[in-house]
């Protein structure tokens, strides 16, 4: 009797054993699981802050760009002005030009005039 007793009492104790077991198995998986989307959250974690720092290199090449461009922009426009008071002053010359040109040649023709007036007064003499 005192060894079927033992026996129940050996019994009794490896079925809690086993339910221990059990229980300390699913506390494995459970740490495990969270060990691994732990795992998957670092990865997603540090992929999204390389892709951060990626985009902010990009920001700052874009900014650069930007402001690079602002000031050939402005330059252009420098250069604009420029050339539109230097096409505004060639352009006044030519009129002066014309001008001049103009009457010179108004006086050209009188003096013309003038000549052959004279050259038909000597020859009548």
């Amino acid at each position: 009797m005192e060894r079927e007793q033992e026996i129940i009492s050996l019994q009794n104790r490896i079925s809690l054993l086993e339910e221990e077991i059990e229980r300390k198995d699913e506390l494995i998986a459970t740490a495990k699981q969270l060990a691994n989307d732990n795992e998957s959250s670092k990865n997603v974690g540090d992929a999204l802050h390389k892709k951060i720092a990626i985009l902010e290199e990009q920001l700052e090449n874009s900014e650069t760009d930007l402001r690079l461009s602002k000031e050939k922009i402005r330059d252009m426009d420098i250069k604009i002005e420029n050339l539109e008071r230097t096409v505004s002053l060639m352009e006044k010359e030519r009129g002066d030009q014309e001008n001049k040109f103009e009457e010179l040649f108004e006086k050209y023709n009188k003096l013309k005039q003038e000549y052959e007036e004279t050259l038909k007064a000597f020859e009548e003499l």
